[in-house]
């Protein structure tokens, strides 16, 4: 597989934000569990399979705390993927979970969780129109608080769904880095 390749998976989380739709992609390792005909997604910890809308849900639920409460996750969407080859819608779910950041959204920014694997591959977690101040760089023990720290603890714990784009399970997160994405800058108009 390719290290740029999102086979054998990958989970797309919609949001709406006081500014504009986003969907976040996040690698994954889904299987259909025939027996209770439902999509699963392979844990980090080799344990039993999770439901999908049970998966994302728990990734979503410390991801709120990045967005302010004008932000929704509404929905995301289930793909399978054979690399080299056009990816396969296979399930969706309704997430309806609200944002709790008391701080209002920074308009075209970014908050970027850097993933590492212990096999040499890398992704990300990326939310967009977040709550924090731009240009800031998170790193050590705390992460800068303790919202930030319970998404590094989720995506690099033995539950976790998450996949880099080599396919191995999330081992560390290096950094958590805020900033102004200029794709969304120029959407909206702003002049910096």
């Amino acid at each position: 597989m390719a290290s740029n390749d999102i086979a054998p998976g990958f989970v797309q989380i919609h949001y709406q934000s006081a500014f504009s739709e986003h969907i976040m992609t996040v690698p994954c390792d889904p299987t259909y569990n025939s027996g209770l005909s439902q999509w699963e997604l392979a844990r980090k910890d080799g344990g039993a399979a999770i439901l999908d809308l049970t998966a994302v849900t728990a990734l979503v639920t410390v991801l709120k705390a990045m967005v302010s409460s004008l932000t929704t996750f509404t929905f995301f969407e289930l793909w399978t993927k054979v690399a080299g080859a056009a990816p396969i819608f296979v399930d969706s779910g309704v997430l309806n979970i609200v944002g709790t950041n008391g701080v209002a959204a920074v308009s075209a920014s970014q908050i970027l969780f850097s993933i590492r694997d212990n096999i040499g591959g890398h992704g990300r977690l990326e939310v967009l129109d977040q709550s924090y101040p731009v240009n800031n760089k998170y790193q050590g023990t705390g992460y800068g608080d303790a919202a930030k720290l319970a998404v590094v603890s989720y995506a690099v714990g033995n539950s976790s769904w998450i996949k880099t784009r080599k396919g191995g399970f999330p081992y560390v997160i290096p950094k958590v880095i805020t900033k102004t994405n200029d794709v969304l800058r120029r959407k909206y108009g702003i002049v910096v």
